[in-house]
């Protein structure tokens, strides 16, 4: 399973944007958007705008993005085969680079 985490925060129109430019990669594995964030309303709002179930919302706790990291990484700890790509709500990748990178 390929990981693509977007942290951000409360930047929802930014996020929504990132995450859309992964959306629109051509990704050849099955893969899931975890975007991050300590304001649910970002999450709400995605949400709204985003109908894909590969994007789900982790809400951060507000202790900086290193401990929502490994509150995710401990929820989700993944196997040896797993790939996890990190990311930030106001990245916008270039079209193909996911498929670069792996």
């Amino acid at each position: 399973m390929l990981d693509i985490i977007v942290t951000s925060y409360n930047e929802p129109k930014s996020t929504e944007k990132a995450v859309k430019t992964i959306l629109n990669q051509n990704i050849k594995q099955q893969f899931r958007i975890t975007v991050v964030d300590p304001f649910p309303e970002v999450g709400k709002y995605l949400k709204e705008k985003i109908k894909d179930k590969r994007v789900r919302f982790f809400l951060d706790p507000g202790e900086g993005k290193s401990y929502a990291l490994n509150l995710l990484f401990q929820e989700n700890p993944g196997t040896k085969d797993d790939f996890f790509i990190l990311t930030d709500g106001d990245v916008y990748i270039s079209p193909n680079a996911i498929e670069e990178i792996l």
